[in-house]
């Protein structure tokens, strides 16, 4: 089915191709109003001159209504902004045409049946390209339909109201399709911008995972290697347990890492207490827990894990803490340390966790009193 494609028409979006449909559709329409119309006009009796010359002009309005369907809003495929232009010439020259038509047929009194059809289509090429984009379009639709059906009657379209009525229609076919093609282009921008905002959103994911996932580890080496460092100088034995202890983190470290990539690292409460848990030990922090985890609703389980995690990297990184206190309730969860500095600085890993926390009515107060800082989550 695809071999049946045109390349040029196979490498379009389906915007695109909407918009080339669109096109294509109004040329036809105003060449097939042309056809019909004048085909039959030149069988009849009239001056070779005057039909010579209704046939040029004819041709030339044609030219300038093609050209200005391809520069119109939204169907254009590349802007060029002569639209406002075009849309003057043509309707400035459409106008002409009709009064210099009705001059030399009521005035003058010359009979042709192909400038009556020439006038006709000036009227529906009018109607169906230019009005459509006008401040009073509908009313000068009816105006121009009132006028050609009275100025201009062919033998076989010869009833007035039916010339406006048509007129009317020609009018509302332009402005529907000029609607269209607004709604096509405005799905297409939600589109891409959805795109970006997933794209975005993603961006966010992963800073923040990394974030979290190895703020935590790096700080706990941090500290592991310098008391390694400080046991390999005394020559205490106990260095090769901690260097296994580094090395135990590096691992975990790695398949933390590994997870955030892939997209599908799982957090739980209960996880996250256990590991903060090991972690400040390991940095010689008595942990004390209260609490049952299973309480957290699970529409907040993982927020609440990521806000174990971080706080327990804030007590790393930002304190001198012997003792941490980390208890769960049903609707808070709260993180109390000793060793707090009185300027302890930005916590840069907390304001997207209060972001988060918006989403289910919760928030996230910081507490930095007396040496003890204390973080608190609490949601409805």
């Amino acid at each position: 089915m695809t071999q049946l494609i045109p390349q040029w028409v196979a490498r379009m979006d389906s915007t695109e191709r909407f918009q080339a449909y669109m096109r294509v559709s109004l040329h036809v329409s105003v060449a097939f109003l042309a056809v019909v119309l004048i085909v039959p006009a030149l069988w009849e009796p009239q001056p070779l001159w005057l039909t010579v010359a209704v046939l040029v002009v004819t041709a030339a309005n044609l030219v300038l209504v093609l050209w200005s369907v391809e520069e119109l809003p939204g169907i254009s495929r590349e802007p060029s902004g002569r639209w406002p232009q075009l849309r003057r010439w043509g309707f400035a020259a459409g106008v002409a045409t009709l009064v210099v038509y009705a001059g030399l047929t009521w005035l003058v009194e010359v009979e042709s049946p192909v400038m009556l059809a020439s006038g006709l289509v000036s009227v529906f090429c009018l109607a169906m390209i230019y009005t459509p984009t006008l401040r009073f379009g509908l009313w000068i639709t009816v105006a121009l339909g009132l006028v050609g059906g009275y100025l201009f009657q062919l033998s076989t379209f010869a009833v007035p109201l039916a010339i406006a009525a048509f007129t009317v229609v020609l009018w509302a076919a332009g402005k529907i399709t000029l609607w269209s093609v607004q709604v096509v282009n405005e799905l297409d921008r939600s589109r891409d911008l959805e795109s970006q905002v997933r794209v975005n959103q993603e961006r966010l994911r992963f800073a923040q995972e990394l974030h979290d996932s190895l703020g935590q580890h790096l700080a706990a080496m941090s500290l592991k290697t310098q008391l390694a460092l400080s046991l390999y100088k005394r020559g205490d034995g106990q260095v090769e347990e901690e260097l296994r202890d580094l090395e135990g983190l590096i691992r975990l470290t790695r398949k933390d890492l590994n997870q955030v990539v892939s997209g599908y690292r799982e957090v739980s409460v209960e996880d996250e207490i256990v590991s903060a848990g090991k972690v400040l030990r390991a940095a010689g922090v008595e942990v004390r827990v209260s609490g049952d985890a299973t309480q957290v609703p699970p529409h907040v389980q993982e927020t609440v894990a990521w806000f174990i995690r971080e706080s327990a990297t804030n007590v790393l990184k930002h304190s001198r803490a012997t003792w941490t206190e980390i208890s769960v309730g049903a609707a808070q969860v709260r993180v109390v340390n000793d060793g707090a500095p009185e300027n302890i600085g930005k916590l840069g890993g907390t304001r997207p966790l209060q972001q988060r926390a918006l989403e289910f009515d919760g928030s996230i107060e910081l507490r930095n009193r007396n040496g003890q800082f204390a973080a608190v989550m609490t949601w409805q």
